[in-house]
């Protein structure tokens, strides 16, 4: 049993989330057998499980986690199958770890016998063993073993008839689906103050919308005065309705007053609640950064090394929430120093090291954000050793590796299967890489950077906002759309300048702060088909690994937003509904850097262009990608429709230069759509131009007497002349 009562709790709540999530996993698995992300999902939370278990010197639960983890990861490289019969078996492996963890917090005895749990795991497909055996409470209790004990023992197996762990465990009075080991009492209020919390969140916006309707009766107010002003010069007898009026102005200047103060004793009690309510859930890091030193100790005697642990900032209080998921990502980097970066202590004599390598953990609170720190002295990275490896997994070409910085070579570790390790090992993850750890920090909001010293060591830093009903975030616009930003991603913002920027090697830059930063349009790198015409804001984006400018139309400032998470894309973090009610989406930067990256229409300097604005109509997406491409090349500003409506909306709601339509297309055929916009007065003289596969002169003839400019062939988008005979109609 775990005897501090804090870390009871806290691996109570954690071993619950990632039974919960296991178990819905196996069921997504047998609806989708191949879906590779799932199952990688599912080991990274075996390997989770394992490691907080081994770090609370659950012996038991690490044993049987690390044998669900090697049924999983057998599946990953293909040695087995998933099929009804093994997931059956692992069914029954998670009603036996949900007892043995019940056993670890509650002290009550599991019944489980160790022997038959991780024997079926290994047994024949054919084989039916049941997963767990209870014995009864007045009976001796079956032996334990350890994982080096743990044998095959299929030989001496009985057969027995599948039975569920809850028929089993029914018998003797327990029931696993109803333990006790997720301590109800404290996850309810858990859930009750983070519900209080999102609300003050919503309170926030609410004083932010009577903020706004001040300024509207502002407003009304000063539209009433000026009103008044004209009624006296123009109608100097109606004095007795000026009278009426005159109060009816003093009244409205009442209402905003009250209003201002209704708006500021509003935010005050907002601002107060939130703090009172966060308080309540705010732990020292202690409980957590105590559960490391045996951790340390234990590997450290493991692999032959001489290791000390260092710990600092220690009363820093955060989140209840934040310890129990900043668990699994820090047992993993330390796993992962101890085993990579620190060295056996004659190989440090040698290099003129102490022998005794030092391992230091600190957190404290910087700007708003929790940060925590893991520094080792060790080997530091092998950037020679990265650079191969992302040039045999093609994560970057050759000439790219070989100007790349040391940070952007750190950032290649975080990529999901990266490893310059030719052979896993046991300790530091099986294959589970660095990716599992950014995934679990960029999911609380936070970021993970590594700063790393070749022979001299590395440091990795996590910062987590502290704040959990709001987020901080920079609002931008594209064209009418509204995007947020995480503020900590957020290094500066610059009036953007398209002379001043330049190429190189192939990648649109601009100079910040003496240093080359790539620059993208957002709008491009999101995809959005509308042209939101040149953008005037550049934000530059910093994840202490890498920089990125995206330039955007618009800037709204810093705002403090109540997000909604939004799990559909991982591109979208969250949405938010701002003060004036518009729709706002939070973007995740880390999507952003990676399609930034990826793209190569991105990088280059098209976007940039401010020439005539095209509007492309055209049904076949192949078209009307390569129409596209010839228009973008050629510096055109390209909008696109699908077919003849799409097309005629956006012709009714802004101005083009030039359009290029098919003519069969869905809804509105091109010659229709030439028809309805040469009948505006606006694109009376607007160069149109028809495309077809169709060359007959009947078609030919009807598109010229329509209007057309031009009649060309889609041939022609490949060859050239299309876009001389674009360029001669303007």
């Amino acid at each position: 049993m775990i005897q501090e009562p804090e870390m009871r709790e806290l691996f109570a709540a954690e071993a619950a989330e990632i039974l919960e999530r296991l178990e819905s996993g196996l069921l997504a698995l047998e609806r989708s057998p191949d879906d590779r992300a799932q199952l990688d999902h599912l080991f990274r939370q075996a390997h989770s499980l394992k490691g907080s278990a081994a770090s609370l010197g659950l012996s038991a639960v690490e044993s049987v986690a690390h044998r669900f983890e090697d049924a999983l990861d057998a599946a990953r490289q293909g040695r087995q199958s998933l099929d009804a019969e093994r997931a059956d078996r692992l069914y029954r492996t998670l009603d036996a770890l949900r007892l043995l963890v019940e056993e670890a917090v509650t002290g009550r005895a599991s019944g489980v016998d160790m022997r038959t749990v991780l024997s079926q795991l290994d047994a024949p497909a054919s084989h039916s063993a049941t997963a767990v055996k209870i014995a009864p409470d007045s009976g001796p209790q079956p032996e334990r073993v350890s994982q080096s004990d743990i044998v095959s023992e299929q030989d001496t197996m009985s057969d027995p008839a599948p039975e569920t762990v809850a028929s089993l465990a029914r018998e003797v009075g327990h029931e696993p689906v109803a333990s006790d080991f997720a301590s109800p009492t404290v996850r309810v209020e858990t859930v009750r103050l983070d519900r209080a919390l999102a609300e003050t969140g919503d309170l926030a916006v609410t004083a932010a919308r009577i903020g706004l309707r001040r300024r509207e009766a502002r407003e009304l107010g000063d539209l009433h005065e000026a009103w008044m002003r004209d009624l006296r010069r123009r109608h100097p007898e109606l004095q007795g309705d000026a009278d009426l009026l005159h109060q009816l102005t003093a009244r409205v200047e009442i209402l905003i007053r009250s209003l201002a103060d209704d708006q500021a004793r509003l935010g005050q009690i907002t601002e107060h609640l939130r703090d009172e309510i966060q308080e309540m859930r705010l732990v020292p890091l202690s409980g957590l950064f105590q559960r490391f030193p045996r951790v340390v100790r234990d590997l450290a005697r493991q692999e032959g090394k001489e290791i000390q642990l260092l710990l600092e900032g220690q009363e820093t209080t955060a989140d209840r929430m934040f310890l129990e998921r900043l668990a699994a990502p820090l047992t993993h980097l330390i796993r992962n120093a101890v085993d990579h970066a620190v060295e056996l202590p004659e190989e440090r004599r040698k290099r003129g090291k102490r022998r005794e390598a030092v391992l230091k953990l600190s957190a404290q609170r910087r700007g708003g954000m929790l940060e925590v720190t893991l520094s080792d002295d060790g080997t530091g990275l092998d950037f020679h050793a990265i650079r191969r490896k992302a040039l045999e997994q093609r994560l970057r070409t050759p000439e790219e590796l070989s100007n790349a910085t040391d940070g952007e070579l750190s950032a290649l570790i975080f990529v999901p299967g990266f490893s310059t390790r030719s052979v896993v090992s046991d300790l530091s993850g099986r294959g589970a890489g660095l990716d599992a750890v950014r995934t679990d920090v960029e999911s609380m909001g936070g970021t993970i950077s590594v700063h790393s010293v070749s022979k001299e060591g590395s440091t990795f830093r996590m910062r987590i906002p502290l704040g959990l009903a709001t987020s901080q975030v920079m609002v931008c616009g594209c064209g009418d759309r509204l995007f947020a930003i995480p503020l900590v991603f957020v290094e500066k913002s610059l009036i953007f300048d398209g002379s001043k920027t330049f190429t190189v090697e192939g990648r649109l830059c601009l100079e910040v702060d003496r240093n080359l930063v790539p620059i993208s349009a957002l709008d491009v790198v999101l995809g959005l088909k509308e042209d939101a015409g040149p953008g005037s804001v550049c934000l530059v984006l910093s994840d202490r690994a890498e920089r990125f400018g995206f330039v955007t139309q618009s800037l709204h400032g810093v705002m403090e937003l109540v997000v909604k998470p939004f799990y559909e894309s991982p591109l979208i973090q969250g949405a938010s509904i701002l003060p004036d009610g518009r729709v706002c989406l939070v973007l995740a930067p880390n999507e952003l850097f990676r399609l930034t990256r990826s793209a190569s229409s991105v990088r280059t300097g098209a976007w940039l262009s401010t020439g005539p604005k095209v509007l492309l109509a055209e049904d076949s997406p192949t078209v009307r990608m390569m129409a596209r491409k010839a228009l973008v090349g050629a510096g055109y500003r390209v909008t696109e429709a699908k077919d003849g409506a799409e097309a005629w909306s956006h012709i009714r709601s802004r101005h083009f230069d030039a359009i290029v339509s098919d003519i069969e297309m869905p809804n509105l055929n091109g010659i229709e759509l030439t028809q309805k916009a040469r009948a505006l007065a606006e694109y009376r003289e607007v160069p149109i131009i028809l495309i077809t596969s169709l060359n007959s002169p009947e078609t030919r003839k009807a598109g010229l007497e329509a209007g057309a400019s031009a009649y060309l062939e889609k041939s022609t988008i490949d060859q050239g002349a299309f876009l001389t005979i674009l360029e001669r109609l303007l």
